[in-house]
């Protein structure tokens, strides 16, 4: 214990000089996550949220850092929970060629300098074969782009060898968090055991708040920004689907879906072809938005009722 501290002290003092030091306090960080001791993982649960300050305060007006954002490589999830706060049960998208996925990265990273926590998202990220390819393709041509990887999965769906093998290569940074919904979700277990591969499993009575049905509430613009202001995603949950950036996830899932009508003021299409000041003047844009039109369609951030990942 005392000697973890210490080289988190050591490897923190250094990050404040210079962002070289990023990818060796996460290393610490993310094998904290992976230890037992409750002590231990209250460590890492620190240290996350100090490198992403460190990002902010070393961002510049011609730069775009961020702290986390998360990327749609699957469109679609075998589950279809009911009350979904990415409202998969309603997707009828199919996933686009790999090549799509490969554009859309590279656009996203000549556009941010540097992304702390680097989220692989869905639906459910395994239902995409190529994922192995996406993941060699990141670390190849971004990988002093951004902190880690972060990878959720509902633990059913067994990934293809391809991604299994690039699991392990970098699987240093990469972080596999399992939502636990109970047997079901420990189908995928023997196999990352088999490879060698670290992940996390969530807690199988864990709740998540409903969301409601995402028909209009014909709210009032100052309760939009009141929900706006109390939802936990309005900032955390930025994200890049088909291209498009968003707010949330609701915003993203539920305009792709035509559940939601779209509006340019709340997104922004990175395919656009506009100039690289124009393409992070619009992010910046975006994220100074008091309010979103998905708050309109989300009961999320007024938490009235609960749920268990258990019983879906």
């Amino acid at each position: 214990m005392k000697n973890i501290s210490s080289k988190i002290e050591k490897y923190s003092n250094k990050f404040s000089n210079s962002n070289k030091y990023i990818n060796d306090a996460e290393i610490i960080r993310k094998n904290l996550v992976y230890h037992q001791s409750v002590y231990i993982k209250l460590l890492s649960l620190l240290l996350t949220p100090f490198l992403a300050f460190r990002l902010f305060i070393s961002s510049h007006n011609n730069k775009l850092i961020s702290p986390q954002l998360s990327f749609f490589v699957s469109f679609n999830c075998n589950l279809r929970c009911e009350s979904c706060h990415a409202l998969m049960e309603y997707s009828e998208l199919k996933n686009p060629d790999i090549q799509v996925f490969i554009n859309d990265l590279k656009i996203l990273f000549d556009t941010f300098n540097y992304i702390h926590n680097f989220i692989l998202t869905g639906g459910e990220p395994f239902l995409n074969r190529d994922l192995g390819i996406l993941i060699e393709y990141l670390f190849e041509n971004h990988g002093n782009q951004f902190t880690r990887i972060a990878l959720p999965t509902n633990g059913t769906v067994k990934p293809d060898r391809n991604t299994l093998n690039m699991l392990k290569k970098f699987n240093d940074r990469i972080d596999i968090h399992i939502s636990n919904y109970g047997e079901k979700s420990k189908k995928i277990l023997p196999v990352f055991e088999e490879f060698g591969i670290k992940y996390y499993l969530g807690e199988y009575d864990a709740e998540w708040f409903e969301t409601g049905k995402p028909i209009s509430k014909n709210r009032e613009k100052d309760e939009l920004k009141r929900i706006f202001l109390n939802c936990v995603e309005n900032k955390r949950c930025n994200n890049i689907f088909n291209g498009e950036f968003h707010l949330c996830v609701k915003s993203s899932c539920g305009t792709n879906f035509n559940l939601i009508p779209k509006d340019e003021k709340f997104y922004y299409n990175l395919r656009n072809n506009d100039s690289l000041e124009v393409k992070r003047e619009n992010i910046k844009r975006i994220m100074d938005l008091d309010y979103n039109v998905s708050c309109n369609y989300c009961d999320f951030a007024l938490k009235k009722g609960k749920k268990k990942k258990g019983d879906i």
